[in-house]
């Protein structure tokens, strides 16, 4: 009996410094190092396994600046896919990742605002990537730059395919039956080859009056203010701080306030920009020329 005890305990003794072993190595294997572009690819599907992995506690976020809108597709995707990357190959941007680059930059003739999919983040590690003539770039930089591509194509296609103003509960993105029959099929269509322009176009709508209103939208954009103007608070606590801040805004306009201007020019700068934008010519700083300098 105490044999059999013994034998029980040193058995799952065993066990358990295997699993610490598996786990430990699980560790030093996703740790960050520069590999060489013949290992590259299973060095990413490495760590997106890890990404994707039930040990995982931090899920969407790769990193302090970095989070992933669309966590659950993309872990449906990549396990099916047995975590490979589809955007390089041996640390070389393949034609798709750098359609989708071109597309995102161009996202606004589409409707779509390109910071919903972190352009800027995505341009700038497909960049840096693209120049690292050094080879000073990590397995984990390439796993993230793979990662955030996914993630912006899936949201693309959700927002192309359902819309922009339908609560995130309901959105396709968060509907597991349509991981596999939606998501993976254009992402696959993609990845095979197929003109990423041409994927996206499918899924849209192709009723006439969907694709009237988007004819229109380059003219709407060409038409657009995109500039960014200064906030006017009012009203306001410090003199100083308000003029400085209403001096900047009425230059913004083409209004222009020297420093040290006196009440008198002052009141001509507010009649001026009064004038310019169709309020009543006053010279007087109230709620309605504060409303229009802020909208």
């Amino acid at each position: 009996m105490y044999q059999y005890f013994n034998r029980t305990c040193t058995f799952f003794l065993f066990l358990l410094v295997c699993f610490v072993s598996c786990k430990n190595k699980k560790a030093e294997q996703v740790s960050e190092k520069i590999v060489k572009a013949a290992d590259i690819n299973d060095a990413i599907s490495l760590y997106i396994a890890n990404v994707f992995s039930d040990d995982n506690t931090k899920k969407q976020k790769l990193n302090d600046s970095i989070s992933l809108s669309c966590y659950n597709v993309l872990g449906s995707y990549y396990k099916q896919n047995e975590y490979k990357p589809i955007w390089s190959n041996k640390k070389i941007w393949t034609k798709q990742a750098r359609s989708l680059i071109v597309y995102l930059d161009k996202a606004i003739l589409q409707g779509l605002y390109k910071e919903d999919y972190t352009y800027t983040k995505l341009k700038n590690i497909h960049s840096i990537l693209e120049n690292d003539s050094l080879n000073k770039a990590t397995q984990i930089m390439w796993g993230n730059a793979e990662l955030m591509m996914t993630d912006a194509l899936v949201g693309i296609l959700n927002d192309l395919k359902q819309g922009r103003l339908l609560p995130d509960s309901i959105a396709w993105k968060n509907d597991t039956s349509k991981y596999k029959n939606f998501f993976a099929t254009n992402i696959n269509k993609i990845k095979d080859g197929e003109v990423l322009d041409s994927v996206l176009e499918k899924v849209q709508p192709q009723h006439k009056g969907y694709k009237d209103l988007k004819s229109g939208i380059k003219f709407f954009v060409d038409s657009m203010d995109n500039r960014s103007y200064t906030y006017v608070d009012f009203p306001y606590k410090d003199s100083l701080v308000f003029i400085k801040s209403l001096r900047k805004r009425l230059g913004e306009s083409g209004v222009i306030l020297e420093l040290n201007a006196d009440s008198f020019a002052l009141v001509t700068a507010i009649k001026n920009y009064q004038k310019k934008t169709g309020l009543t010519v006053d010279g007087k700083i109230g709620t309605s020329i504060i409303k229009k300098m802020n909208t």
